[in-house]
């Protein structure tokens, strides 16, 4: 009788128990689409990081804000755009064009860290 109660609790665990690994992710990729401010020599970069659409806010929601403020970032072209994204640990893979003035910039970035960046002085 001791072994029962035991033996039955293992075997009613067993059930809730999930055995399987998530696959371990080691890169993010990002897509980056550069907007130019109408009537200005600037620009905003809008960046997809694979989330769903918003309805009718994808304009204001997806373009890349300062943390503090919340404003969106101005760059003065889109390489500007894209070293400020080199800055944060983005690296290009693909630009490609839609058409003569869209283009749009595949990025990708290691979630590993090394031990040597993380000694690096910055």
């Amino acid at each position: 009788m001791k072994y029962l109660l035991p033996t039955l609790l293992i075997f009613a665990l067993s059930f809730t128990a999930y055995s399987q690994n998530q696959p371990l992710r080691t890169e993010e990729y990002c897509e980056i689409e550069v907007e130019w401010v109408f009537g200005s020599p600037l620009c905003h970069i809008r960046v997809d990081y694979g989330q769903l659409p918003h309805r009718g806010l994808i304009n204001s929601v997806d373009k890349l804000r300062d943390p503090v403020s919340r404003r969106p970032l101005e760059f003065n072209s889109p390489i500007d755009a894209l070293n400020y994204m080199n800055d944060e640990g983005w690296e290009l893979v693909q630009a490609y064009s839609r058409d003569s003035c869209d283009t749009r910039y595949v990025m990708r970035r290691s979630l590993i860290k090394s031990a040597f960046y993380e000694d690096a002085p910055r």
